[in-house]
């Protein structure tokens, strides 16, 4: 009798151990699950942020083709400038600088290529840069 008392003790003891170690590993498990979440919500947020800042950058790109040209129309012997466009022109933390460069085609007198190249310091380290070349025509009239 004493035996089978004891039996039923241990048993009890046993199951409540394997009970415990159950919910260890589903914790575990848990826990693992959820930072394998944190790390793909990271990364798609990451992914999106750069896409947006590659979009910005496009549109500043052709902002700045549209300011040379009118700046072209209004005064034939521009030749550039940097544009420095604060955070509250963007909306954004992070403003931009863009380098404007106008110089004449080699090809004809009456072509300008405008050289731009645009720069964003979205975060600390990082920098997001992009350059177009435009080739646009010069409405210059000869005397």
């Amino acid at each position: 009798m004493k035996r089978l008392l004891q039996t039923r003790v241990t048993s009890r003891r046993d199951r409540a151990g394997a009970t415990l170690v159950m919910m260890v590993v589903a914790l575990l498990v848990l826990g693992l699950a959820v930072a394998a979440l944190v790390q793909t919500a990271t990364t798609q947020r990451n992914a999106l942020k750069s896409e947006f800042l590659r979009v910005q950058a496009e549109w500043l790109a052709t902002s700045a083709a549209h300011r040379a040209v009118l700046k072209l129309q209004a005064k034939p012997d521009y030749v550039g400038e940097v544009w420095d466009v604060t955070p509250s022109d963007l909306g954004l933390t992070d403003g931009a600088q863009v380098d404007i460069k106008v110089s004449r085609d080699s090809a004809s007198d009456k072509l300008r290529l405008i050289a731009i190249r645009v720069e964003q310091h979205p975060g600390e380290h990082a920098v997001v840069r992009l350059t177009r070349t435009v080739q646009v025509g010069s409405r210059e009239t000869t005397k």
